[in-house]
């Protein structure tokens, strides 16, 4: 487990470092978080719109307006989501061009196959990746998230240990 802290947030490193030190977790200082998920020129982009695409979706919209969600089929959310300008979405089976422009990509279809293919190409190409439903593929892991205002804080298992990740990310928004 990890937790990353803006380290602009100058009064909550203290307080974060104190609860990561009780828990025995590792603490590392983040210059700029947007620039983790923002790029000028770069598109984050999400293939799939099912439960876990969404639910990765709703985070990323907080950190980048680059957002590109590719599934033939999405729900009213996601509609909404982009009638409101936070996403854009690409009705539409992927194709590797697809992900030409992409930063970073997320593979949150339920098509074992599909998300090989993307995790292949996204290491030619050097895009950052995650496969939602394989670990091992990938480049890092979606942390929780303790956010007000200009001050996050992202606290990760690295895939193992939801509950203890979930427990510290709980006690910072409690301080936060």
């Amino acid at each position: 487990m990890q937790i990353f802290v803006d380290a602009d947030a100058c009064p909550v490193v203290a307080i974060v470092e104190k609860i990561a030190k009780e828990h025995n977790v590792p603490v590392t200082l983040l210059c700029d978080t947007n620039h983790i998920l923002y790029s000028d020129y770069s598109e984050v982009i999400v293939v799939g719109a099912g439960t876990i695409a969404k639910r990765r979706i709703r985070s990323l919209t907080e950190f980048t307006d680059q957002l590109v969600v590719i599934a033939p089929e999405v729900n009213h959310e996601l509609l909404d989501m982009e009638k409101e300008g936070k996403i854009q979405i690409l009705k539409k089976k992927y194709e590797r061009e697809d992900l030409y422009d992409a930063y970073l990509v997320i593979a949150a279809t339920n098509d074992t196959k599909t998300n090989n293919d993307i995790y292949s190409v996204c290491k030619c190409m050097g895009i950052i990746v995650n496969v939602c439903s394989d670990k091992t593929k990938c480049d890092f892991y979606f942390p929780g998230i303790a956010k007000k205002e200009n001050i996050v804080v992202g606290v990760t298992a690295s895939g193992e240990e939801h509950k203890k990740a979930r427990e510290v990310v709980e006690k910072i928004r409690e301080i936060l």
